[in-house]
């Protein structure tokens, strides 16, 4: 049995056409004209589970409900305590052993009959359990979704849970604390339907140890999917639905995310703070609450009038510390909200964030089809009179301090920046902080007036190019260079005077000046400091201790999670590698930056992309990586591979990451494992000889393990 819900459905439609043949010659005599027979009704929607777990009424109420089945061989959880396991499909036969909450069996086979029992109908299903028993339960009992509930500090394991129905077909939690008697809870997750297909998940969260989110969707949904989700939540006494019915009611089809989009205008007005949310510590930033503000109006569309909300925060994920991410939302009466696509780069709307609004009291449902446009989201790119102005991020404060540059219809003042973000075009959004753009030449391609082989004319960029690809730092775009120390060499096509330092044949670095007179260096693609991406850490420590890794000064960091502090994370380090830092639980650690100059490494292999994955599977262990290590680290680098024709795969020796990317940990560990992988794509086959790979230290006592990948 499948054990996901179908969040995404495809409504086909069938359209009958009838053909028109040409007119006779000779126009018979109409008929008399009969009275049409009144149209058939149409049938409702026959109700279907589609292979989902889930329990729904039928006509007839519990008598021909339908409920989920279990093929052979799977492996669902008991969802209740205590269960009997019989010798046969019998409630009068030999009791042959107890099973305990979310204790997982396997599937052997199912009566295949239906009977009713507990106040509810299955069948009869043959089990056998990790211990090797075998006997008999009622399939009512018996779901997809349990699992552990964790204590979000330690880790360590504090109980079971499972979801199953109760007979009113509501969804019913059991959670069972260690030492402790189970206890039971019922959720009203809708008032619009009464059962459904089911999906849960549990999710840390907050000043609550753990939170699980059940999702029902109707199984009579026809051509109109429809699910409803509630959250419960464990509190100091008792764990109990932190969320009411229906307030969180969506479209599988539409979800809260962030396609679509018509954009409609709206006009800024003065701003007002109308709520502030606390958010989950995981994803926390700089600051611990989501603060909306209506900053202005739509003033057309179905949506003319209504306030346009935006809810901001600083990004404490992969990005930098400064970075300001705005969730998009039309208020369509007191207590009921919008959500609108994210077109500037605000995340999805994750339950834990879901839940956070509706304990403020505030329902939401989804319009992917009303985007805003500016001054709220600002275009991707702007006019210029030569070159190209792409937008990069959205930053915390106001940092637009320089001088007006020019005005961008419909944008407004484009200023220059000074300090941190120096050489960047500045724009204040009417949500406050400050979004960057970044100007560059078009082509880079010099013609040099010396007439030397212009071999390295298409490899200069502005700026270092960071882990996506856009600029890290806006610090190596405009320089202060004097006239003095550098002379003409060449031009660009648009006429740009190209110029380098005197005495210097290398060129590693030339000069143009960009249209408001700012100086700015194009870098020499071959001698750029590689960035280092996404390196995840994993302290483990049995039992947990204290711990302390230090990125050295060498690195200069463009992004931690969570951020460091004087250069370093200080935290307690966990037997699964997870570690607690500023009091939240973290799975792992992550930084990306750039260091120094160094070159590829001068062994590596070629596969196909299609090839990587497996490839890479084989030889992670081989270096040192384990279990989740190998699985987060094949997620992140795979997507990116698997579509080239071909890939040159080579790791770094330890000797040279320890030299560029230095890391010093507190207590001394037994062992630290790095892994960093140079994946480029490349033209055609080379060698596909694997060559000898780095040797990892073995993994025992306190363990600090690290991988990521270096893009030039």
């Amino acid at each position: 049995m499948t054990r996901s819900i179908l969040l995404s459905t495809t409504i086909l439609m069938a359209l009958a056409c009838g053909g028109m043949g040409s007119e006779p010659a000779v126009t018979p005599p109409e008929p008399a004209a009969v009275e049409p027979e009144p149209a058939a009704p149409r049938p409702p929607p026959e109700p279907s589970l589609d292979g989902y777990y889930g329990y729904a009424p039928g006509h007839d109420g519990v008598h021909d409900a339908l409920y989920a089945t279990f093929s052979d061989g799977e492996q669902p959880y008991v969802g209740v305590d205590d269960a009997n396991l019989r010798a046969t499909a019998d409630t009068s036969s030999e009791v042959v052993a107890v099973l305990p909450l979310a204790s997982r069996v396997t599937v052997i086979e199912s009566s295949g009959k239906p009977v009713e029992l507990l106040d509810r109908r299955n069948e009869w299903v043959r089990v056998r359990t990790e211990e090797g028993v075998q006997g008999w339960v009622f399939g009512a009992i018996l779901t997809p979704w349990a699992g552990e509930v964790e204590d979000q500090m330690s880790g360590e394991p504090q109980g079971t849970w499972a979801v199953t129905f109760a007979p009113d077909f509501r969804p019913r939690l059991r959670v069972q604390p260690t030492g402790s008697p189970a206890v039971g809870l019922d959720l009203t997750v809708t008032e619009r339907f009464r059962g459904g297909r089911l999906e849960a998940a549990t999710e840390a969260y907050g000043d609550f140890d753990t939170r699980i989110r059940v999702t029902l969707c109707r199984v009579d949904h026809g051509d109109q999917p429809e699910c409803a989700s509630a959250i419960a939540a464990s509190g100091p006494e008792a764990w109990r639905q932190v969320t009411p019915p229906d307030a969180w009611r969506y479209e599988p089809d539409t979800g809260m995310g962030c396609d679509g989009g018509v954009v409609r205008a709206a006009v800024a007005t003065t701003s007002q703070d109308v709520a502030t949310l606390e958010l989950p510590s995981y994803m926390r930033g700089p600051s611990t609450t989501l603060d909306c503000t209506a900053v202005g109006r739509f003033t057309e569309g179905p949506r003319a009038k209504q306030r346009v909300i935006g809810c901001t925060q600083g990004d404490g994920g992969k990005s930098d510390p400064g970075y300001l991410v705005t969730r998009w939302f039309a208020e369509e009466s007191k207590g009921r909200w919008a959500a609108l696509p994210c077109a500037d780069g605000g995340t999805e709307l994750g339950s834990e964030l879901i839940a956070a609004f509706v304990e403020r009291s505030i329902a939401l449902t989804s319009d992917p089809e009303t985007a805003l446009g500016p001054p709220f989201v600002l275009p991707e790119t702007l006019d210029a009179p030569r070159g190209t102005i792409t937008r990069r991020w959205h930053a915390l404060g106001d940092i637009a301090g320089g001088r007006v540059l020019f005005t961008a219809p419909g944008v407004g003042e484009v200023r220059e920046t000074t300090g941190e973000f120096r050489g960047a075009l500045a724009v204040r959004p009417p949500q406050g902080g400050t979004v960057l753009y970044q100007w560059e030449p078009d082509d880079t391609a010099v013609q040099w007036d010396d007439g030397r082989d212009p071999g390295h004319s298409e490899s200069y960029d502005v700026g270092v190019g960071d882990c996506g690809g856009s600029l890290t730092t806006f610090q190596d775009v405009v320089v202060d260079v004097s006239d003095a120390d550098i002379e003409r060499v060449g031009t660009l096509s648009d006429g740009s005077v190209v110029r380098a330092r005197r005495g210097d044949d290398g060129y590693p670095t030339v000069y143009i000046d960009d249209p408001w007179g700012r100086r700015t260096g194009l870098l020499r693609h071959d001698r750029q400091p590689p960035a280092m991406c996404e390196p995840i850490v994993y302290a483990y420590a049995d039992p947990p201790a204290p711990v302390r890794i230090t990125l050295g000064d060498e690195i200069e960091v463009w992004h931690a999670d969570p951020p460091l502090t004087e250069h370093a994370w200080t935290g307690l380090a966990l037997r699964d590698g997870s570690v607690i830092v500023d009091g939240a639980r973290r799975r792992s650690l992550f930084w990306d930056g750039r260091s120094v100059w160094y070159p590829s490494p001068a062994q590596g292999w070629v596969v196909r992309g299609t090839e990587v994955e497996g490839e890479l599977r084989e030889v992670l262990p081989e270096l040192g990586l384990r279990g989740r290590e190998i699985d987060e680290f094949l997620e992140a680098w795979v997507p990116d591979l698997v579509g080239e024709p071909w890939v040159r795969l080579a790791f770094h020796d330890r000797a040279t990451i320890d030299a560029v990317a230095p890391l010093h940990v507190e207590p001394p560990q037994d062992a630290i494992v790095r892994v960093y992988l140079e994946a480029t794509p490349v033209d055609g086959p080379g060698s596909r000889e694997r060559p000898p790979l780095p040797e990892p230290p073995p993994r025992r006592g306190r363990v600090l393990v690290e991988w990521g990948g270096v893009i030039r």
